[in-house]
């Protein structure tokens, strides 16, 4: 087969299984890419390794695979001003409409949660607002996505000094602890609080027995098609409780109004 007909093949695959769209633009780039996967398991047919691959989605060869497309770029508290808006706003209003209750109960979904900074960056968040009164509330986050290698890092919850920066780190030192020079852990207390769980957001029926109070959806719209975007935004905001919270990149394409949304700010919709 041509590299011309693998690369259609391959695109399609993609949008089948996981609603991602390959642009062209990016095909020097994912070629490069292809060609080192290929050597690493010895690839010769690609519609035989792909077909193959269909009957085993949950390998960890599939989550190499993914990871060719999908950049897994994130930091702690990336877009703080979301952040802020969630602590300022968000929880503020949410305690007020739930005062009478003896318990409460806070959903929050991260949804393309990558390597972990996000749901971290949530849970601190809830922590520093609460303080000693987190532990009165029902709460924690859910934090889903594609590929089972990011999720494995983030359960483990190591990160290089680099990554998060001298003041970053410097704000989560309540909150982690160093280990050897260059790496930091997050601390038991707050990792026990995430549920990691791989989750397609192209999938047709969302599990979810409780709508989310809070949604952060950030970034990862763009690398789906016109039509699984839709249909993934469109659960989304079904998942989504009355009154809540949803949170995307300031620079997404999302049709708010027909999903009976309101635009609040920068990525920051409210249903």
């Amino acid at each position: 087969m041509s590299q011309s007909k693998d690369y259609a093949f391959i695109r399609e695959y993609l949008h089948y299984n996981f609603g991602l769209e390959l642009p062209e633009k990016l095909r020097p780039l994912t070629s490069s890419k292809l060609s080192l996967f290929a050597k690493k398991y010895k690839i010769k047919d690609w519609v035989s390794f792909l077909s193959g691959l269909k009957k085993s989605l949950n390998d960890e060869i599939v989550d190499d695979f993914i990871d060719i497309f999908v950049v897994g770029h994130t930091s702690f508290f990336r877009n703080r001003k979301q952040f802020d808006f969630l602590k300022k706003t968000i929880l503020p209003e949410f305690l007020s409409t739930n005062s009478s209750n003896e318990t409460i109960d806070l959903r929050i979904w991260s949804a393309g949660c990558s390597t972990g900074e996000e749901p971290y960056s949530i849970l601190i968040s809830l922590m520093e607002y609460f303080g000693k009164n987190y532990s009165d509330i029902i709460c924690g986050v859910l934090a889903t996505d594609i590929s089972q290698k990011s999720l494995d890092n983030a359960i483990r919850g190591q990160y290089a000094n680099v990554k998060a920066g001298s003041k970053i780190k410097q704000y989560l030192a309540p909150y982690i602890r160093n280990v050897g020079d260059e790496t930091f852990e997050i601390k038991k207390s707050v990792r026990k609080e995430v549920t990691f769980r791989k989750f397609n957001l192209t999938k047709r029926i969302y599990p979810f027995k409780d709508r989310f109070h809070i949604i952060f959806c950030r970034n990862v719209f763009f690398y789906f098609s016109d039509e699984c975007r839709h249909r993934a935004q469109s659960k989304i905001a079904n998942s989504l409780d009355q009154g809540g919270y949803l949170f995307l990149g300031d620079a997404e394409k999302f049709d708010f109004k027909i999903y009976g949304l309101s635009r609040i700010g920068n990525g920051i919709y409210r249903k």
